[in-house]
């Protein structure tokens, strides 16, 4: 599984809509908040380009995505329930990032941390 559908999933499940509808064309604020969410937060914690999560969530444009993002920092800034909100998903986004080197083992980094400690063990299967 992808980054961007894990993210997709956690955001789906927060927000109690499916990833489905996150990539569906719906305009619905139900699913189009949720899904202006997951972009803005696999943007914040990926490399992915803008044109790959448009393309991800049904093939929009990258300036929808680039609008989403731009709408969540405003949301952010204005209301402290969607603050708290983002802030959780980011926590959780970010607490386990685990790099697969293909070789069975993996590089786990603590992101938030002050140091980066890096370990190497095997993957669990």
């Amino acid at each position: 599984m992808n980054r961007i559908q894990e993210i997709a999933e956690l955001v789906a499940s927060a927000y109690g809509v499916t990833v489905e509808g996150l990539r569906s064309r719906s305009r619905k604020a139900t699913v189009g908040h949720p899904r202006q969410v997951a972009m803005y937060l696999i943007r914040e914690t990926t490399v992915y380009s803008l044109q790959t999560i448009g393309t991800w969530f049904g093939g929009r444009d990258h300036t929808t995505v680039m609008s989403a993002i731009s709408k969540v920092r405003g949301l952010v800034d204005l209301y402290p329930e969607e603050r708290e909100m983002v802030s959780r998903l980011l926590r959780v986004i970010r607490a386990d990032i685990m790099v697969d080197l293909g070789d069975g083992s993996a590089i786990h980094t603590a992101p938030d941390a002050k140091e980066i400690y890096i370990t190497i063990h095997p993957l669990l299967t």
